[in-house]
């Protein structure tokens, strides 16, 4: 059963109150649609009020909202933020506040990423802070920690970063001498500069993520000194301790999964065997030796520059036995970041959770869960 509200229009009708002449513009009706008859059947406006459970000034208004309009639906006026206008000025005092910020670039990152960072120094309550101790702020756009942390939280996608480790030392440079310079023409050379050794940095990384059908990468790395015994006495840091060397190797380009089957650790310990040129590159024969290069025309062996490890004549000696084609590849100084750097990551984060560690198989356990393991000799 359906209830219709009819207007029909225009319809003038005076009516005199205290000498006053209006005009009703509008006469409404009231029916119910019959099934059975196919027709709208006319009835009573109370009938039609009560059924409906509605008062007769709500039906009036309606009315009158939907002559105005020439017949089309009213916006919905009700609800929403009515403060939002208020706070208007405030906001826009506040993104100002924090647009002045430098963000910069993750170190790490596989990909191109939206994400930023800020300084690491920061925080959300010291620039709250330093946004309500400005100079010439005015008392009504100081803001509380709540509505400051709500428009950094909505409006940006920024973060704090880490005190930062490992940083390139000409990205270092570079980046001090242009925020010191003066001279405008200097400023732009040094700009260019350091863009230059990033496309350096990014098409090292395009190597390390290249893959053909006829090309086999080889990507390979020491981790940290791993500390022997590793206990929570005091005493134990003064002795000289013993230290576990891993060596990892990993097969594949940068974009394959890290699994047992394609990362491969070479441990030892310094009483065993040091950690220099003979020893990585026994390594590497070790692993050259025991891959299969069925269909392979190229080999590409990634690494970082340190001579005393990788970048040597022993190194090439050792290459040069092989009938394929050999490439080297070493990044520029600073952006090193390879496949076994992943690795080491997930090894590190499980031997700080260790409190007490004497021996080596605890360390073997832990990169045997993420590698298979060969002793070196």
């Amino acid at each position: 059963m359906h209830f219709y509200s009819t207007f029909v229009f225009p319809k003038y009708q005076s009516e005199a109150k205290e000498n006053i002449i209006k005009s009703k513009t509008f006469q409404t009706t009231f029916t119910v649609y019959s099934s059975m008859q196919k027709k709208k059947i006319r009835v009573c406006q109370r009938a039609f009020l009560r059924i409906l459970h509605i008062t007769k000034h709500r039906v009036q208004y309606i009315a009158k909202r939907f002559v105005e309009s020439g017949g089309e639906p009213v916006k919905e006026r009700r609800g929403g933020s009515h403060k939002s206008k208020k706070f208007a000025a405030k906001k826009n005092a506040v993104m100002l506040f924090i647009n002045m910020f430098y963000v910069d670039e993750p170190h790490y990152c596989r990909g191109h990423s939206e994400r930023r960072y800020l300084p690491a120094e920061l925080s959300i309550n010291k620039m709250r802070k330093m946004y309500n101790n400005q100079e010439g702020l005015e008392e009504d756009l100081k803001v509380k920690k709540g509505y400051f942390r709500k428009i950094f939280n909505n409006n940006y996608n920024l973060g704090f970063g880490s005190p930062r480790t490992d940083v390139c030392s000409v990205c270092l440079q570079l980046f001090e001498k242009i925020k010191r310079e003066s001279d405008e023409t200097e400023k732009q050379r040094l700009c260019v500069e350091s863009r230059v050794h990033k496309l350096k940095a990014k098409a090292f990384y395009a190597l390390v993520k290249e893959e053909q059908s006829d090309l086999k990468t080889l990507s390979f790395d020491c981790q940290k000194n791993l500390p022997l015994p590793k206990t929570p006495d005091q005493i134990t840091y003064y002795p000289r301790q013993l230290y576990l060397y891993n060596c990892t190797v990993v097969e594949g380009s940068s974009k394959a999964p890290m699994t047992r089957e394609n990362v491969f650790a070479y441990c030892w310990t310094e009483d065993e065997y040091a950690k220099g040129a003979n020893e990585i590159t026994s390594v590497l024969w070790h692993r050259l030796g025991n891959t299969d290069f069925t269909g392979i025309r190229t080999v590409r062996l990634i690494a970082d520059g340190c001579p005393g490890q990788n970048k040597n004549s022993i190194m090439l000696t050792m290459c040069s036995k092989w009938l394929l084609i050999v490439r080297i590849v070493f990044p520029v100084v600073g952006h090193s970041f390879l496949p076994p750097d992943r690795v080491f990551a997930h090894v590190e984060k499980e031997t700080r959770k260790l409190e007490c560690n004497i021996t080596p198989e605890n360390y073997l356990d832990i990169i045997g869960s993420h590698s298979t393991i060969v002793r070196l000799g």
